[in-house]
């Protein structure tokens, strides 16, 4: 797919997928290190508000029964992990579809590990920040809709009217959305303004890599990576984890 392809395709439906960047070993080993930073400890989903109210860079896991199990702030904990997502935002396709949306100046926002294990329930249907844009990683083949993330394309050109559809869960979109289904190591990118939401999971648990970017210029100021953290990182991830960008 060449840069032009990707970029017609993102903005027409709000994503687009991106196979054969990673090989077999980047993938493996994703699989490995993602496998078991999610066997630590993990605190119940019931503390997350005052995790997130803290507004702050801090790695922690989150998990309940029929619930996704989430680390959130990963970077730092597996340098195996790091060099393969500066591999990743090393790639020119995707650098230039994140300028081509976000700006010269963009920022790592959010990073997480979510796996969405064995009958976990579904998360509505929602936009996210306006200008924002995440990057998924599928570390497991996910074949199904089943416990992925799922859009309703072109749903990015709709007004703002409502923040999120309460009572309407992705299944009742099923014959409209588009899931990030496919094998291990495939990407997908996507604007965040893209109604979408988390199917529910089946019998088997789907694990991806997720993180979201902002623009500088709206970014707010909190939840910046410590400076000791990002000096270890390799030069794509470092550029967008540093206040200096």
């Amino acid at each position: 797919m060449s840069i032009e392809q990707l970029l017609s395709s993102l903005n027409k439906n709000g994503f687009v997928k991106i196979t054969g960047l990673l090989d077999s070993k980047q993938i493996q080993t994703l699989q490995t290190e993602c496998a078991q930073l999610l066997q630590s400890p993990a605190a119940s989903w019931n503390n997350y508000t005052q995790y997130s109210d803290r507004q702050e860079w801090k790695s922690a896991l989150f998990s309940q029964r029929k619930r996704s199990r989430n680390y959130f702030d990963f970077i730092g904990l597996s340098s195996k992990i790091d060099d393969i997502l500066n591999t990743v935002l090393g790639c020119p396709k995707i650098d230039m579809a994140l300028r081509k949306n976000l700006g010269p100046k963009f920022r790592l926002w959010f990073a997480q590990i979510r796996q969405s294990t064995a009958h976990a329930k579904h998360l509505r249907m929602h936009q996210d920040l306006k200008q924002e844009i995440s990057l998924c990683i599928l570390i497991e083949d996910a074949p199904t809709k089943s416990g992925v993330t799922v859009f309703l394309p072109g749903s990015h050109r709709w007004p703002r009217i409502l923040k999120f559809f309460p009572f309407l869960t992705p299944r009742m979109f099923d014959r409209f959305t588009v899931g990030t289904t496919g094998k291990a190591g495939d990407i997908f990118l996507f604007l965040n303004d893209t109604w979408h939401g988390r199917s529910k999971s089946e019998s088997k648990s789907n694990t991806s890599v997720l993180l979201s970017f902002l623009p500088i210029h709206i970014s707010p100021k909190t939840r910046w990576a410590p400076p000791e953290l990002v000096k270890k990182q390799g030069s794509a991830l470092r550029k967008v984890m540093s206040q200096e960008n």
